[in-house]
């Protein structure tokens, strides 16, 4: 069976975070909005805007299909969607670094619609982002699970937009546009040297605990569901893992790991009985509960 593998749908334009706000808002009154005819003066953008939006909406979870098979083109906003962006959502605008961390899990933790951002933060440790570098490992990749490789420009527009997303040319950053232009920059994550881009694994990050122990919840419900323990190996070192996806140090993800311990209510502990390394999950934690646990003590009550 082939894999749903996903290049383009962008339009060549990178996410922006105001369309996320924007998407949750017109959705909320109207499930078809993105396939209306209004949908261009709605948003008053272009066509291919209207497509991107629509896109970057889908690829971070904010929104999602309509589970009723006969609405046919209605998209739904998801319950993250609704808690961060809603009306009452704790960072409608994305100003909180913490957020910003958020989608990028949320971009990277699955291959379906956004598969070169999974691939290259999940899996590629190869060198520069280049199209020579990486269309052989990309296609032996896409080979394994038995899923067509993109053509050549479609494949260059999509890095060319990837790095759009995290690297902001050097006369921009004193600039209003570039948050906007370039949103995922702050994240440190790639970085520019002689013209070619390169991963920065274990740079001293400001991801905030709570949406690392989100990440991790998110990713065992998703491929360990049945499991009360996961390896710290499959956690930090598994291709497509929190500790991959967020380019983390070992030295760092065990910090992560210590300072999640000391919640009041950890969602899970450390172990290293007789030197396996092993995380046991607390019963009744939820990605959820983390996140509420963040937004509650450094954004103003919602409720």
């Amino acid at each position: 069976m082939t894999s749903h593998h996903s290049f383009s749908g962008h339009e060549t334009f990178p996410l922006r975070l105001s369309w996320l706000k924007k998407a949750v808002d017109a959705i909320s009154e109207e499930s078809t909005i993105f396939s209306s005819d209004q949908a261009i003066a709605a948003f008053g953008v272009g066509k291919n805007m209207v497509r991107s939006m629509r896109h970057w909406s889908l690829a971070t979870g904010i929104v999602n299909p309509h589970p009723n098979p006969h609405a046919r083109n209605a998209l739904r906003v998801s319950d993250l969607g609704t808690f961060l962006l809603g009306g009452r959502g704790v960072d409608p605008y994305c100003e909180d670094a913490a957020t910003l961390w958020l989608l990028h899990w949320l971009l990277c933790r699955e291959p379906g619609r956004a598969t070169l951002w999974h691939f290259i933060f999940g899996h590629w440790r190869e060198g520069g982002l280049d199209l020579r570098n990486l269309q052989p490992a990309l296609k032996k990749w896409l080979t394994e699970r038995d899923s067509p490789m993109p053509s050549s420009t479609t494949l260059h527009r999509d890095l060319q937009c990837l790095q759009k997303t995290y690297v902001a040319p050097r006369w921009s950053m004193a600039r209003l546009d570039a948050v906007e232009g370039h949103p995922l920059a702050s994240l440190g994550l790639l970085h520019e040297n002689a013209g070619v881009i390169y991963l920065r694994v274990g740079q001293r990050r400001s991801l905030p605990p709570e949406v690392f122990a989100y990440a991790v919840l998110d990713y065992w419900d998703r491929y360990f569901a049945d499991r009360e323990s996961l390896s710290t190996q499959d956690v930090l070192a598994r291709r497509s893992s929190p500790g991959q996806i967020f380019l983390l140090s070992e030295e760092q993800a065990y910090d992560l790991v210590n300072s999640i311990e000391a919640f009041e209510t950890p969602p899970f502990r450390f172990d290293s009985t007789a030197g396996i390394h092993q995380l046991f999950r607390e019963t009744g934690a939820t990605p959820q509960a983390m996140l509420d646990r963040y937004y509650s003590r450094t954004h103003v009550a919602t409720a």
